[in-house]
């Protein structure tokens, strides 16, 4: 008899991404880190690691899924789908090959860079103050609801009135507008929020403002979105209709925002 060929330990399972959402949406129990790859059960004594993005499927190695609880290995088969087709090592894609298999440090991409200017933003506390646990998150699937809430999430970390010093800003502004004709009061001054106290200072500094606007755009689409189901929607819809996808906008979102925290952080 011929004798069965088993998948190796280190061979990659592939899933759909949504996978995720039952970790991501559940915060309170869950901790994932897109930096160490990993999702941990807080409570429960279990944490799965290296797990990989390949475009739009989660991949994990047979021998951590298999140390997962039997409950949570039937909950990952049902996201299972078939492998993309990956000649080398077991399925992996290259870039995992570098870091898992060889040592290599992981070439720098687009959510790298923005967890630098992250870093860089958490050290400004004359601006910020963030929570040592806010982060954002890499990986997002269709979901009308997840899209919303993770802009929604940039904007408590970034633009919320908690964790911006709208105090600071306001005095930086009024220094740059006191020497100016038909200046603004102090009391008008006071009235101004994140968005555009950032907006007035770069512009009084006669710089350019166009890579501020992302900061609209996301202020915009958590008011619009909190709690209304129609204005949800509406600005999903608009947002597949010019990126194909959620997945597409949010990336590009991340994009720009990184590029205007960054000129923030050398202008302000």
């Amino acid at each position: 008899m011929k004798a069965k060929v088993l998948p190796h330990s280190v061979s990659a399972a592939y899933f759909k991404d949504e996978v995720l959402s039952k970790y991501r949406n559940n915060l309170d129990k869950y901790e994932v880190s897109y930096e160490k790859r990993s999702i941990n059960c807080k409570n429960g004594g279990w944490s799965l690691e290296n797990i990989g993005v390949n475009k739009e499927l989660v991949f994990v190695y047979l021998y951590k899924i298999a140390s997962l609880p039997y409950e949570e290995q039937l909950y990952w088969k049902s996201f299972n789908v078939v492998p993309p087709k990956i000649n080398n090592c077991f399925g992996v894609p290259e870039e995992y090959v570098k870091t898992d298999f060889r040592g290599e440090y992981r070439e720098s991409n687009s959510w790298d860079r923005f967890y630098e200017v992250f870093e860089k933003i958490k050290e400004r506390d004359d601006i910020w103050t963030i929570e040592s646990d806010s982060k954002g998150d890499p990986i997002i699937d269709e979901n009308r609801k997840t899209w919303a809430d993770k802009i929604g999430n940039l904007y408590n970390i970034f633009l919320d009135d908690n964790h911006v010093k709208l105090d600071t800003l306001r005095e930086k502004l009024q220094s740059l507008t006191a020497s100016s004709k038909g200046k603004d009061t102090q009391r008008g001054i006071d009235k101004l929020r994140s968005v555009i106290l950032f907006h007035r200072i770069i512009s009084e500094k006669k710089l350019p403002i166009d890579k501020l606007n992302v900061l609209k755009e996301i202020r915009d689409i958590r008011n619009g979105c909190s709690g209304h189901q129609k204005e949800l929607t509406k600005q999903t819809d608009k947002a597949k209709e010019k990126f194909g996808s959620l997945k597409k906008h949010y990336e590009d979102l991340l994009a720009r925002l990184t590029d205007c925290l960054d000129f923030l952080l050398d202008n302000i």
